[in-house]
């Protein structure tokens, strides 16, 4: 019998949206795993540079997200964070 490899305590990061209560997505720091559970988005803080995940059905955001996490889901989910800024009404004809 092959003896098992020994177990990491540590268990995924699971964000879920405060408004609607859905699994967003799970993060497994020591593996770079992430499991998406339900449609996201970025938001990025144009003042203080802090990311959040957007839930897209009710459009909650979570805390702020690790700059691991963030580039990692640029780079595997190709997730770019939208910024606030100025207010531009787009122009009417």
């Amino acid at each position: 019998m092959v003896p098992e490899a020994p177990r990491r305590g540590d268990r995924p990061n699971h964000y879920v949206c405060p408004c609607c209560h859905l699994y967003l997505l799970s993060w497994d720091p020591p593996t770079q795993t992430v499991d998406m559970f339900h449609k996201v988005g970025l938001w990025e803080d144009s003042f203080t540079h802090e990311v959040r995940l957007i839930c897209q059905y009710c459009l909650g955001a979570t805390g702020v997200l690790p700059d691991a996490l963030v580039q990692l889901l640029r780079v595997r989910f190709g997730l770019s964070a939208l910024t606030t800024g100025p207010f531009r009404p787009t122009a009417r004809r």
